[in-house]
Protein backbone atom coordinates (compact mmCIF):
# COMPACT_ATOMS: atom_id res chain seq x y z
CA UNK A 1 0.00 0.00 0.00
CA UNK A 2 1.72 3.00 -0.98
CA UNK A 3 1.64 5.65 1.84
CA UNK A 4 1.25 9.30 1.44
CA UNK A 5 2.13 12.60 3.49
CA UNK A 6 1.16 15.55 2.70
CA UNK A 7 3.88 18.35 2.97
CA UNK A 8 4.16 22.02 3.05
CA UNK A 9 3.05 24.75 1.00
CA UNK A 10 5.69 26.44 -1.16
CA UNK A 11 5.88 30.03 -2.02
CA UNK A 12 8.44 32.15 -2.90
CA UNK A 13 9.47 35.89 -3.63
CA UNK A 14 10.30 35.36 -7.17
CA UNK A 15 9.23 32.15 -8.42
CA UNK A 16 6.53 29.56 -7.06
CA UNK A 17 6.21 26.67 -5.81
CA UNK A 18 3.60 24.24 -5.62
CA UNK A 19 2.23 21.86 -2.63
CA UNK A 20 3.63 18.38 -2.59
CA UNK A 21 1.94 15.29 -1.76
CA UNK A 22 5.09 12.39 -1.28
CA UNK A 23 3.95 9.48 -3.05
CA UNK A 24 6.28 6.02 -2.19
CA UNK A 25 8.00 5.97 -5.40
CA UNK A 26 11.34 5.50 -6.82
CA UNK A 27 11.71 8.17 -8.94
CA UNK A 28 12.98 12.24 -8.43
CA UNK A 29 12.51 14.87 -10.33
CA UNK A 30 15.12 16.20 -12.69
CA UNK A 31 16.87 19.08 -10.91
CA UNK A 32 15.24 18.11 -7.44
CA UNK A 33 16.08 16.27 -4.15
CA UNK A 34 14.24 14.70 -1.25
CA UNK A 35 14.38 16.74 1.59
CA UNK A 36 13.68 14.83 5.26
CA UNK A 37 14.01 15.65 8.18
CA UNK A 38 11.88 15.28 12.22
CA UNK A 39 10.99 17.89 13.49
CA UNK A 40 10.20 18.30 17.03
CA UNK A 41 8.77 21.24 19.12
CA UNK A 42 6.53 22.96 21.74
CA UNK A 43 4.12 24.67 19.42
CA UNK A 44 2.22 25.65 16.33
CA UNK A 45 3.93 27.85 13.84
CA UNK A 46 4.86 27.98 10.49
CA UNK A 47 8.58 27.37 9.79
CA UNK A 48 10.63 29.15 6.60
CA UNK A 49 13.93 28.75 4.63
CA UNK A 50 15.50 30.61 2.48
CA UNK A 51 17.34 29.44 -0.89
CA UNK A 52 20.15 30.94 -1.15
CA UNK A 53 21.45 30.07 -4.65
CA UNK A 54 19.84 30.85 -7.70
CA UNK A 55 16.27 31.91 -7.99
CA UNK A 56 15.91 33.64 -4.34
CA UNK A 57 12.81 31.45 -3.01
CA UNK A 58 11.61 30.86 0.43
CA UNK A 59 9.45 27.99 1.82
CA UNK A 60 7.19 27.30 4.92
CA UNK A 61 6.49 24.29 6.72
CA UNK A 62 2.90 24.09 8.66
CA UNK A 63 4.28 22.93 11.97
CA UNK A 64 2.19 21.54 15.54
CA UNK A 65 3.65 20.00 18.65
CA UNK A 66 5.13 17.38 19.06
CA UNK A 67 7.17 15.24 16.06
CA UNK A 68 6.61 15.42 12.31
CA UNK A 69 8.74 13.75 9.86
CA UNK A 70 9.10 16.09 6.70
CA UNK A 71 9.53 14.46 3.15
CA UNK A 72 9.01 16.67 0.09
CA UNK A 73 10.79 17.43 -2.87
CA UNK A 74 12.89 20.61 -3.49
CA UNK A 75 14.83 22.12 -5.70
CA UNK A 76 18.62 21.17 -5.80
CA UNK A 77 20.98 23.78 -4.24
CA UNK A 78 21.80 25.65 -0.36
CA UNK A 79 19.42 26.61 1.76
CA UNK A 80 19.16 27.86 5.31
CA UNK A 81 16.24 28.09 8.05
CA UNK A 82 15.18 31.68 8.25
CA UNK A 83 12.74 31.84 11.20
CA UNK A 84 8.87 31.39 12.43
CA UNK A 85 5.94 32.75 12.25
CA UNK A 86 3.19 32.25 14.91
CA UNK A 87 -0.11 34.02 14.10
CA UNK A 88 0.76 37.30 13.02
CA UNK A 89 4.22 37.46 14.29
CA UNK A 90 7.74 36.60 12.94
CA UNK A 91 10.74 35.98 14.25
CA UNK A 92 14.38 34.91 12.50
CA UNK A 93 16.81 32.99 14.30
CA UNK A 94 19.99 34.90 15.28
CA UNK A 95 22.03 32.52 13.65
CA UNK A 96 22.37 31.29 9.87
CA UNK A 97 21.37 27.77 9.58
CA UNK A 98 22.59 25.68 6.89
CA UNK A 99 22.16 22.67 4.42
CA UNK A 100 22.05 21.78 1.18
CA UNK A 101 19.94 20.12 -0.94
CA UNK A 102 21.39 17.27 -3.89
CA UNK A 103 19.71 16.77 -6.38
CA UNK A 104 18.82 12.69 -7.51
CA UNK A 105 19.38 12.22 -3.69
CA UNK A 106 18.11 11.71 -0.68
CA UNK A 107 18.87 14.54 1.79
CA UNK A 108 18.69 13.67 5.56
CA UNK A 109 19.26 17.38 6.68
CA UNK A 110 19.08 16.58 10.42
CA UNK A 111 16.30 16.45 13.00
CA UNK A 112 15.27 19.88 14.23
CA UNK A 113 14.09 20.59 17.50
CA UNK A 114 12.94 23.82 18.15
CA UNK A 115 11.57 25.59 21.68
CA UNK A 116 9.13 28.25 21.53
CA UNK A 117 9.47 30.24 24.93
CA UNK A 118 7.91 33.42 24.64
CA UNK A 119 9.01 35.51 22.66
CA UNK A 120 11.83 33.49 22.13
CA UNK A 121 12.84 31.04 19.77
CA UNK A 122 15.44 28.53 19.78
CA UNK A 123 16.15 26.30 16.99
CA UNK A 124 18.91 23.08 17.60
CA UNK A 125 19.66 20.72 14.81
CA UNK A 126 20.49 16.96 15.99
CA UNK A 127 21.67 14.11 13.79
CA UNK A 128 19.24 11.32 14.58
CA UNK A 129 19.56 9.86 11.20
CA UNK A 130 20.16 6.23 12.46
CA UNK A 131 16.47 6.37 13.68
CA UNK A 132 14.57 8.97 11.70
CA UNK A 133 16.52 7.05 8.37
CA UNK A 134 14.63 4.18 10.01
CA UNK A 135 11.32 5.61 10.36
CA UNK A 136 11.76 7.27 6.62
CA UNK A 137 12.36 3.60 5.29
CA UNK A 138 8.93 2.31 6.71
CA UNK A 139 7.25 4.62 5.27
CA UNK A 140 8.70 5.08 2.35
CA UNK A 141 10.35 1.70 0.95
CA UNK A 142 10.64 2.47 -2.55
CA UNK A 143 11.63 5.71 -2.54
CA UNK A 144 14.12 5.06 0.41
CA UNK A 145 16.35 2.74 -2.36
CA UNK A 146 18.01 6.31 -3.54
CA UNK A 147 20.98 7.31 -2.79
CA UNK A 148 21.11 8.58 0.77
CA UNK A 149 23.12 11.78 1.98
CA UNK A 150 23.16 13.31 5.20
CA UNK A 151 23.78 17.14 4.54
CA UNK A 152 23.08 17.94 8.56
CA UNK A 153 22.20 21.75 9.39
CA UNK A 154 25.16 23.43 10.61
CA UNK A 155 24.92 26.30 12.68
CA UNK A 156 26.87 28.98 11.56
CA UNK A 157 26.96 32.53 13.79
CA UNK A 158 26.57 36.06 11.92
Amino acid sequence: MKKIILVVLFFSLYGCFTTVVMQDSTAISPGKGILVTNIKTNSFFKLSTVQQSGMISESIFEIKPGETLQVTEVPAGDYYWRGVYIGTSAAEFGEKYPFKIEAGSINYIGDIKILVEGDKVYLKPVDNSKDTMAIFAKRFPNLSQNKIINNITKVNKE
